[in-house]
């Protein structure tokens, strides 16, 4: 898997800016150092999710005894229409951009369509 700042520059400068700006410095961390399981673009809706790999590992207990689940939906963008979506660990679990502007839209449907080449899976 690749990460998030080595494949999404872009996004990491104005979405850490914004956050950090905000207060939540530490989902600007999060970001810098999340990999990039898949990513997934949506023609129709003209919306994309990019789902995240968080660099903190749970332990057993988070694991097995609490669990992890969505919490919360963070707005972090002006510049775009997008949202980072948070575990109840305040661990990235993915982030969703509706109406990507047209060259970031091109980046996120060519992604897409090779998830298995740039991810690492597939054979």
């Amino acid at each position: 898997m690749n990460g998030f700042a080595v494949l999404f520059p872009e996004l990491l400068a104005t979405f850490g800016a914004e956050l950090e700006a905000a207060g939540n410095a530490y989902l600007a961390n999060e970001l810098r150092g999340c990999k990039v399981r898949s990513v997934h673009y949506d023609p129709d809706a003209d919306a994309a999710t990019i789902v995240l790999a968080s660099p903190r590992d749970l332990n057993l207990v988070e694991r097995r005894v609490i669990g992890e689940r969505y919490e919360t939906s963070i707005p972090v963008s002006g510049a775009y229409t997008a949202h980072v979506d948070v575990d109840n660990f305040d661990r990235a679990l993915c982030i969703e951009i509706l109406a990507p502007p047209a060259d970031l839209r091109a980046k996120l449907t060519a992604m897409a369509a090779s998830n298995n080449r740039w991810s690492g899976r597939g054979a």
